[in-house]
């Protein structure tokens, strides 16, 4: 079995990688075509690498990390797929503003770095977002609801999938369509797990 998240950043995408990765006990793979991870490949050599994806593997990708048309191609070798975004904006945006100005976390590298999902805290008081993060994150969640658009399928949100509610979880998990434990992967993505405990001092 070939599983696909296609995702946008900070939207949990790769706490639910490696619970699928665990309960399925098959191999993950984050990111693979992150502009880091195929800096000095060529176009051959990034297709030959998204030609041999190997059975029981979860993959994670980001939604703009490669063409739409691109993407629509690489999609229809995996069993399944999904579409996973976040639905408050701003809070993906202050996440991922977190994580990547700050140095310890840039330090472990990206995306395989560790670092980048630890737990923190963030104040977003007084803070200036970087006008190319709002963008990246805006283009990033509505190419998710995009493709999943052109292929008819329906997109889960972060909020929904760390839902405090357990109905709401549930109901999450019938969108997703996989046999699966509920209850162990409800262990993997209790809401207390969730890597970020904003702190909103704005007045």
């Amino acid at each position: 079995m070939k599983i696909l998240i296609f995702a946008s950043p900070r939207s949990g995408s790769t706490a639910l990688t490696d619970a699928l990765s665990r309960l399925f006990n098959i191999k993950r793979n984050l990111e693979p075509f992150n502009p880091l991870n195929t800096k000095g490949l060529t176009e051959d050599q990034i297709n030959t690498i998204a030609n041999n994806i190997p059975d029981n593997t979860v993959v994670k990708v980001l939604s703009v990390h490669r063409p739409r048309k691109w993407y629509l191609n690489f999609i229809n070798q995996f069993d399944k797929v999904i579409y996973l975004t976040r639905a408050d904006m701003q809070a993906a945006i202050e996440s991922f503003h977190y994580a990547y100005n700050h140095i310890d976390l840039n330090e472990s590298g990206y995306p395989d770095g560790s670092k980048w999902h630890i737990g923190y805290t963030f104040n977003s008081s007084n803070v200036t977002m970087d006008k190319w993060i709002t963008e990246h994150i805006d283009d990033c969640i509505e190419e998710v609801k995009t493709v999943a658009y052109i292929n008819k399928k329906s997109y889960i949100i972060y909020e929904d999938l760390f839902s405090e509610d357990i109905n709401t979880f549930n109901k999450t998990l019938d969108y997703i369509d996989l046999d699966i434990d509920k209850i162990k992967l409800r262990e993997l993505l209790h809401p207390s797990k969730s890597i970020e405990k904003l702190i909103n001092l704005k007045l």
